[in-house]
């Protein structure tokens, strides 16, 4: 399973928080990877339009070539298995990165990636800012197809 906690926790300094991690069978690099979907997934749930929050990924271990990106949701609850509904992405060669977005009412999901496939390491993924308490945010727990 690549998250530790199945809800998201209290950040010191506000927001939330999902503890994760890169494993054999979730750590598909990033697109043009055709295994891109095989990473861990989190969805979020603006309870109202234009709800302005912070996405931030961070490595743990060491500095490591990561990436995030927004997608719209397929189906809420699901993790997200086809390229379609882009709606932004952070990359960094430090191992941290973050995105600002405001967000229409509808489900989102959240892609946590290694620059490369099967690249494994322990991550933290934060939702913060003024909006962020009207948005649910919670682990994509399923298994990636074929798995």
């Amino acid at each position: 399973m690549p998250w530790d906690n199945a809800t998201a926790t209290p950040a010191a300094g506000g927001g939330r928080f999902l503890d994760g991690r890169w494993t054999a069978a979730e750590s598909g690099g990033v697109p043009p990877s055709s295994m891109w979907y095989e990473n861990p997934q989190a969805a979020l749930y603006p309870s109202s339009e234009m709800a302005t929050v912070e996405i931030e990924l961070d490595v743990h271990d060491s500095p490591t070539p990561v990436a995030l990106w927004l997608m719209e949701a397929d189906y809420p609850g699901q993790r997200k298995k086809r390229w379609a509904g882009f709606v932004d992405k952070a990359e960094s060669a430090t191992g941290t990165c973050s995105l600002g977005v405001t967000l229409s009412a509808r489900p989102y999901v959240v892609f946590c990636a290694t620059a490369e496939p099967s690249h494994h390491a322990r991550f933290r993924l934060t939702l913060r800012g003024a909006d962020s308490t009207g948005v649910s945010f919670e682990p994509l727990l399923d298994s990636p197809p074929g798995h």
